[in-house]
């Protein structure tokens, strides 16, 4: 109850909204519930992206898989739920009331493109920029920023194994750190200007366990360039989903917004 109405506060004239706790999972490795901003988009905020900027993706199984900090790189955090956390999870973005929403919210004070999906078994909402941040009773308790900190918080682990990357050549006039020998060549990965597309590249256990050690300590946002053999490039990496396809993706094809 408290979460509901904490989800659903400050609404302005709108007045908060208790959510309905709705079970999550059911048993199943299908993917149940599904938030993500800007997802599909390849680079978003210099960040490699395919499934969100930042993201929350839940199985029937209570597995639960979020995005990291903003500001690290592209981390990812994975942990079992109890149905019941997964239920509160589920309170937090709001999920007992997404089908009054099912479908397109714009909001005019808002000039770029930024995007955030909530999909359900039932229907997709799409808001143009968070949904909590519009003055309405039902998208003001679809906090998927508050849903990411409370799964990290129950205890959520960082993923390591596989991992994707893009990288790209660089015209960066300044100085930038060289990129170790002993890790897999920038010039066998690079992609010209023009090429930049999906699917990035899958990096196996032990060469990207190796580039995640190094850049842990190199990488000051989720892109950085490096110099190797005279050329500058520049490195996109995150985490690879367990979830994900092989293209890297954990919603192939996100449904049109409204209900399915």
């Amino acid at each position: 109850m408290i979460a509901a109405l904490l989800a659903g506060a400050g609404c302005g004239d709108s007045g908060p909204r208790e959510v309905p706790a709705v079970e999550v999972c059911d048993g199943s490795d299908d993917i149940v519930l599904s938030a993500a901003a800007e997802p599909g988009r390849f680079i978003v905020d210099e960040r490699l992206a395919e499934n969100g900027a930042r993201f929350l993706y839940i199985t029937g199984d209570c597995r639960a898989f979020v995005s990291g900090d903003d500001y690290v790189l592209g981390d990812s955090y994975e942990i079992t739920l109890t149905a019941s956390q997964a239920t509160e999870v589920g309170v937090i973005v709001g999920l007992g009331l997404w089908p009054e929403r099912y479908g397109d919210h714009y909001s005019s004070d808002v000039a770029d493109g930024h995007s955030t999906f909530f999909l359900d078994r039932g229907g997709l909402v799409r808001c143009y920029p968070w949904c909590n941040n519009f003055d309405d009773d039902v998208l003001r308790t679809m906090d998927l920023r508050a849903a990411i900190a409370l799964v990290r918080n129950l205890g959520a682990t960082p993923l390591t194994g596989s991992a994707r990357i893009l990288v790209t050549t660089s015209d960066q006039p300044d100085d930038v750190p060289t990129w170790p020998d002993e890790l897999p060549r920038l010039a066998d990965l690079a992609r010209q200007p023009g090429e930049v597309r999906p699917p990035s590249d899958l990096l196996d256990g032990d060469a990207a366990n190796a580039i995640r050690a190094f850049l842990a300590s190199n990488m000051d946002f989720h892109r950085q360039t490096f110099e190797q053999d005279g050329q500058k490039y520049g490195v996109y990496f995150r985490d690879a989903l367990p979830i994900e396809n092989e293209d890297g993706l954990v919603i192939p094809e996100w449904p049109e917004p409204g209900p399915l």
